[in-house]
């Protein structure tokens, strides 16, 4: 599935499942870098076909972050998994990778989150090594 026709795909619900698992991933080592702000707009503006302003964008962000800060990490991981078929969780996965590394390092905090998302995704360890090893080069 090309990325547009993933794009085309998605519900409002799937959206947002994709925002949660970017700011889950920004916020994983406690501090939220200005490159993985960038990255976390950049990919909110891709997934979303360039539809959601910067505004949009930034409430769907805060309403991410106060609906993380209102449950654990396993249970937003469980309701972005049922709002996702596996093809679209693999995506959600490379796409917090992408923003755990926009600021050119991945913390050993990280490196457990997306451990975690990629069991709690039902994404092999393998396949999650090879997205990190993707978005590293």
């Amino acid at each position: 599935m090309s990325e547009l026709e993933f794009i085309q795909q998605l519900t409002d619900t799937q959206t947002n499942a994709l925002i949660d698992v970017m700011v889950l991933a920004a916020e994983a080592d406690g501090d939220v870098s200005s490159e993985e702000l960038a990255e976390l707009a950049r990919n909110i503006s891709r997934v979303t076909n360039g539809a959601v302003s910067r505004e949009q964008a930034q409430a769907g962000v805060d309403t991410a972050r106060a609906a993380l800060a209102a449950s654990d990490r396993s249970a937003r991981l469980r309701r972005v998994r049922e709002a996702l078929a596996p093809a679209q969780r693999r995506h959600a996965l490379l796409l917090a990778i992408q923003v755990i590394g926009a600021d050119g390092r991945i913390r050993t905090s990280e490196r457990e989150l997306i451990l975690q998302m990629a069991e709690a995704l039902e994404i092999d360890g393998e396949t999650a090594a090879d997205l990190v090893r993707a978005v590293a080069r």
